[in-house]
């Protein structure tokens, strides 16, 4: 299973009530075509919160259907609840077809850092897939300090941790002492080059829905150590980053998705979609910044 590279958190395009799994299909398909390595499924960009078990894990399966055999395909499988969690992950183990599942540091009842590790290998046992340990403070309130992000990716079902705390010093203390075995990905794009310089795999990226190419191209400047085109590029993304972020993710970039033609930017409460002025004002300046299909 290759965990290095762009890897894209995708929008979850919605019809109604339903998921519009041609729509996801086909994003996911433009994507990899665009040079991603791989797509997360189900994750906060797909705002897995508002999904059923039972869509997350169609969700999963038409991801895989279509891009499963040339991209790695990692499922969202985790909320605040240990036990919640551990019945989905069983569900994903006989019914999903997926090469690794991500789990969010549970969110809102505030765990110690022993009680993260606790969550993690109790995940990490029961699941069949290898598993993504996801540390995004900004999200969850907790951060997972270094220590206990090793704590957990002692688990010998660990394959990766998604460090999204924007924290360099955490980063770098993380993957100076981390088992080769488990890679770090990047969980925040305004300073994944950065991550990667200091010893992350890559990236798992929101703005990589709608600038996959560049993106993936950004990956591969800092694996060949390229620093003059990884600033070139870097600093288009800090630009595409902001817009992407003028408002809670994933508002804009789904809106912004719907501009390439992927799905109608439908987002369910308690999230609104942002005003049309503004949305034309964001596209704007994407296409600007090179953003087309």
């Amino acid at each position: 299973m290759n965990l290095s590279g762009c890897f894209t958190a995708i929008t979850t395009p919605f019809n109604g009530r339903s998921v519009d799994e041609r729509a996801l299909a086909e994003h996911a398909a433009w994507m990899v075509e665009q040079g991603v390595s791989g797509v997360v499924v189900c994750g906060t960009t797909g705002e897995s919160a508002t999904m059923t078990d039972d869509e997350k894990i169609r969700s999963m399966n038409v991801v895989f259907e279509a891009v499963g055999h040339r991209a790695t395909v990692v499922g969202g499988a985790g909320n605040n609840c240990t036990e919640e969690s551990l019945a989905f992950i069983r569900r994903v183990n006989d019914e999903a077809r997926v090469h690794a599942i991500m789990s969010v540091v549970p969110y809102y009842v505030k765990p110690t850092q022993a009680g993260c590790v606790a969550h993690f290998a109790a995940l990490s046992d029961a699941s069949r897939n290898p598993v993504v340990v996801y540390n995004v403070p900004g999200r969850t309130v907790v951060n997972m300090t270094a220590d206990t992000m090793l704590r957990c990716a002692a688990h010998p079902n660990v394959c990766g941790i998604k460090e999204a705390s924007a924290d360099m010093l955490q980063g770098t203390l993380l993957m100076e002492r981390l088992p080769s075995r488990v890679a770090v990905m990047s969980g925040d794009d305004a300073t994944s080059a950065l991550l990667m310089f200091a010893g992350a795999r890559g990236v798992i990226s929101v703005v990589s829905n709608i600038a996959p190419r560049l993106v993936s191209d950004l990956c591969a400047a800092v694996a060949k150590g390229d620093v003059s085109t990884t600033r070139t590029l870097h600093t288009r993304m800090c630009h595409l980053h902001n817009i992407v972020f003028e408002q809670a993710n994933p508002i804009p970039v789904k809106a912004l998705v719907a501009r390439l033609g992927f799905g109608d930017g439908t987002l369910r409460l308690p999230l609104l979609a942002m005003e049309d002025a503004l949305t034309d004002a964001l596209w704007s300046r994407c296409q600007a910044l090179g953003v087309a299909r």
